[in-house]
C-alpha cells in the first residue's frame, strides 16, 4: 500500500493500450454510434476519494480533449462487443458439440471502468462505473430470464457453483474447509428473494490506495470506509450519480458500527505491509546469479502432444474430436 509512483509516460501508456484501444472490426462497429461523454464531467473541486486517484493516474499531466474522451469511450464499447462476439462462439460450439442444454454458463468481471465519469479513468473505486460489473449464470432448464435487483458480489460466486454442482451430481453440497463469506445465488436465480440479506461487502487493497478501502452495500445505500479518506454515503435509488454525500444520514452510525465490526483497517493495514516486505525479500534473493521466475510454470510433456508416431492415430483421432466419432470395429483383413 506504498504509494504508486505515476508518469505522463505511465498515463500515455494506460490510455493507449488498457482497454482503450480495440481490433479495427470492433471500432467499426460503432462509425455512426452517438457516443455521449461523461454524465458527470470532472468536477472543479474533487473528493478526497477522487482526487486520489487523479493523483493516481496522474490525470494533469495530460490534456484530454472531447475527441479523445468519445475515441476511449467507443474503443471501450468496441471491446464489450468483441467479448460478446467470443461468448457467442462458446455457445456455437456448445450447440454444435450437443452440450448446450446441459451446461451452466457463468459470466462474470473483475472490475468496471470509470470511462471519464468524475474526469477519472481506469478502476480503483467504489464508484459505481467502476465497481459495478456484469454476473449473468445460464442454465437451460433451471432458471428463467429474469433481472436480479439485489446486491451481489464475486464472493458469492463459489457457494453458487458448490450448489450448481451439488444439484447437477445429486451429491450433498461439501462443507468448505475455510469458511465462505458469500451465500449462493441459486434461490435468487430461481426468483426467490425471501431469505436474502439484499447487502453485500467488498475490500479493495491494491494501487490507487493507502489503506484498507472498504464497502458496504445494503438495499438502495451504499457505504464506504477508507481511513485516509472521508467516509462516503449515497442513497443509489434517488441519487444513482453518487453527487451527495449523506453525512448527516440516520443510517451512517449504523453502517459505521457494521464496518468497524467486519474489519480492523489498521490490522489489516499492517498485514499486508508485512506481505509486502517478505516479497520484497525474496524478490531481492530471486536477482542474485541466474534469475529464477516465481511464475507458475505447468510441465508439459510435448511428446505427448499433438500427432506424433509411436501414438495409436485411430485413437488419438477419436478423441481428439467433439462429438466422438461413432465406435467401429475394422472387418479383419
Amino acid at each position: 500500500m506504498r504509494a504508486l509512483k505515476t508518469s505522463a509516460r505511465y498515463v500515455w501508456w494506460r490510455a493507449s493500450f488498457n482497454p482503450y484501444a480495440t481490433r479495427q472490426q470492433y471500432w467499426d462497429l460503432y462509425q455512426d454510434v452517438d457516443i455521449p461523454l461523461p454524465t458527470v464531467p470532472r468536477p472543479a473541486r474533487q473528493d478526497a476519494h477522487n482526487a486520489r486517484l487523479e493523483k493516481v493516474i496522474a490525470l494533469d499531466a495530460v490534456d484530454v480533449s472531447e475527441q479523445e474522451i468519445i475515441n476511449a469511450r467507443r474503443a471501450y464499447y468496441g471491446n464489450v462487443s468483441y467479448v460478446d462476439a467470443w461468448l457467442g462462439r462458446l455457445r456455437a460450439t456448445l450447440e454444435e458439440c450437443g452440450m448446450a442444454q446441459n451446461t451452466t454458463i457463468l459470466f462474470t468481471s473483475d472490475h468496471g471502468d470509470m470511462l471519464g465519469e468524475f474526469g477519472l479513468w481506469y478502476k480503483m473505486s467504489f464508484r459505481e462505473w467502476s465497481n459495478r460489473i456484469p454476473l449473468i449464470l445460464h442454465r437451460p432448464g433451471r432458471f428463467q430470464p429474469r433481472r436480479v435487483a439485489a446486491p451481489v458480489a464475486q464472493v458469492d460466486v463459489l457457494p453458487t457453483l458448490v450448489d450448481i454442482a451439488a444439484e447437477a451430481t445429486g451429491a450433498p453440497r461439501p462443507e468448505p474447509i475455510d469458511p465462505l463469506h458469500g451465500r449462493s445465488l441459486i434461490p435468487l436465480c430461481a426468483g426467490d428473494a425471501s431469505n436474502d440479506p439484499n447487502a453485500c461487502v467488498s475490500e479493495y487493497l491494491a494501487e490507487g490506495t493507502g489503506a484498507p478501502m472498504l464497502m458496504l452495500r445494503r438495499g438502495q445505500y451504499k457505504y464506504i470506509s477508507c481511513s485516509t479518506d472521508p467516509e462516503q454515503l449515497f442513497d443509489l435509488e434517488k441519487d444513482p450519480l453518487e453527487l451527495e454525500n449523506l453525512l448527516q444520514h440516520p443510517l451512517l452510525e449504523d453502517f459505521r458500527n457494521e464496518a468497524a465490526a467486519y474489519w480492523d483497517s489498521a490490522a489489516l493495514q499492517q498485514a499486508v505491509i508485512r506481505d509486502q516486505d517478505r516479497r520484497r525479500a525474496v524478490h531481492a534473493a530471486l536477482r542474485l546469479g541466474r534469475y529464477q521466475g516465481w511464475d507458475f510454470n505447468p510441465a508439459r510433456d510435448a511428446s505427448q502432444e499433438y500427432t506424433r508416431s509411436h501414438m495409436d492415430l485411430t485413437r488419438f483421432d477419436i478423441t481428439s474430436r467433439y462429438p466422438r466419432p461413432v465406435a467401429f470395429k475394422p472387418k479383419p483383413g
